[in-house]
């Protein structure tokens, strides 16, 4: 039995032992985890040493930078003042140099004149816009300012473009029309006397303006006026009264400038002549009623006429009958059929197939018997002849 207690005492020690094992290890691993907390907490205090250097030089950069635009800014901003302060200086405070002053007010000199002011040896005078103080002996007797520092004010005018003033002192109007860079051509320099010396306030006209009348005359065509008549042959035309073209004026009021024409207005329009009108005879034809029936003819001619008899034959190889007349053929052509109507009788129709010495014109001899009652008493009568064919 006593072995049986051993053994519980000697198996009682052994886990007594196992406890102090387990103790041994359990605080080892403590250190471990404690040195490894130790050494993450040096490295994050070592990355925040490294850091905050890192802000601090970058907030100062951006302070620095700050300070610099500011500089900047501030140095721009005092420059345009200062720039706006010259300006104006100048601007109020011209060259005191130049001997032709321009009164700016009324005429712009061109740029030429700008340089070669600048660049004549010649200008020493004081700026002549400045105003001296008036007193009694700058007068005249008559009561007129006068320029008691002997300079005058000389206006060039232009045709096409404002007028140039300035003052000057005495020279010739050729010499300040170089100063101020006034160039003048060939049509310029006959009306500019360039060797006249400017004494007194001068205006100088650089283009000759004149102005003239001129008349220009047109054709006013004539007009055509018909006419129907009865008296010349049916289809034909014959003029009566020829017409003429008349003529329209107009008057202008020309400008010229050194000769050349650069403008005209219209003034004044009229006909200076009356056209004559054209009127033509134009042949119509008619009708003409005998013994109830109509005939057509083709034109009538009033004559003279005479009567004749004796029979035999007539010009035309007819016989000698009252069915024929005597004509001049140039009035009425041998052949014609005719009516002739009258006041002391109606003769009615006829050839026209005689002539004679005497029958000459609008002049017909009618062919009577002795025994036809109207032969005896007939003598010279007016009749119409009427052509039919």
């Amino acid at each position: 039995m006593q072995p049986t207690k051993a053994l519980q005492k000697n198996g009682s020690a052994a886990p007594a032992a196992g406890r102090s094992v387990q103790k041994n290890t359990g605080s080892r691993v403590y250190q471990q985890k404690n040195v490894q907390r130790q050494s993450v907490h040096a490295a994050a205090r070592q990355t925040q040493a490294q850091t905050l250097p890192t802000a601090k030089s970058d907030k100062r950069t951006m302070k620095t930078s700050f300070k610099i635009a500011h500089a900047v800014v501030t140095t721009a901003v005092l420059l345009c003042i200062c720039t706006g302060i010259i300006s104006a200086v100048l601007i109020l405070n011209p060259g005191e140099n130049n001997d032709v002053a321009v009164d700016m007010t009324i005429g712009v000199p061109s740029a030429a004149y700008a340089q070669t002011a600048s660049e004549d040896e010649e200008v020493t005078e004081e700026r002549a816009l400045q105003e001296p103080t008036l007193t009694a002996a700058d007068f005249s007797d008559s009561g007129v300012l006068t320029n008691a520092d002997g300079r005058h004010t000389v206006t060039f005018t232009f045709y096409d473009r404002e007028s140039l003033v300035c003052t000057s002192g005495e020279r010739t109007v050729g010499e300040l029309a170089d100063l101020m860079g006034i160039s003048l051509n060939e049509e310029q320099l006959k009306n500019v006397d360039t060797e006249a010396v400017i004494q007194s306030d001068t205006v100088v006209s650089v283009d000759a303006v004149t102005y003239g009348t001129v008349a220009v005359n047109a054709p006013i065509p004539y007009e055509t006026r018909y006419v129907d008549v009865q008296t010349i042959p049916k289809g034909t035309t014959k003029t009566q009264q020829k017409g003429a073209n008349g003529t329209q004026t107009t008057e202008y009021q020309v400008t010229y400038v050194n000769g050349m024409e650069v403008g005209r207005e219209q003034t004044n329009v009229y006909t200076s002549v009356a056209p004559v009108e054209n009127v033509v005879s134009r042949g119509v034809g008619g009708t003409l009623t005998v013994g109830g029936k109509t005939y057509s003819y083709s034109y009538y001619i009033d004559c003279n006429s005479t009567v004749y008899t004796g029979g035999g034959t007539t010009a035309s190889g007819l016989p000698a009958t009252e069915k024929v007349i005597a004509v001049d053929p140039k009035v009425i052509p041998l052949g014609t059929t005719c009516y002739i109507s009258g006041s002391y009788c109606e003769v009615g129709f006829r050839t026209a197939a005689d002539v004679g010495g005497g029958i000459k014109g609008n002049i017909v001899d009618i062919y009577f018997e002795k025994s036809n009652p109207y032969f005896a008493g007939y003598g010279r009568r007016n009749v119409r002849v009427y052509i039919f064919n």
